[in-house]
């Protein structure tokens, strides 16, 4: 799941969630999927994290051109 994108893995966790609500799995796959699904969304709130630094960082820098271009 490494060189999937977020969008890519999102779509894998939906899929995950939908065949676990079936509730057509037995005992064993439906941990099995519950398993990859934990795992995603740890991934997910990874990427995410990253983002919203990346965010802040971006409107932190342009905050401060504004603060030195207004003086």
């Amino acid at each position: 799941m490494e060189n999937k994108t977020f969008e890519e893995k999102l779509a894998r966790l939906e899929e995950i969630v939908s065949a676990i609500d079936s509730n057509n799995l037995g005992l064993e796959e439906s941990m099995k999927l519950y398993e990859e699904g934990i795992a995603l969304i740890k991934d997910l709130e990874g990427v995410l994290e990253t983002a919203n630094k990346k965010f802040a960082d971006i409107t932190n820098s342009e905050e401060l051109i504004e603060k030195v271009e207004n003086k």
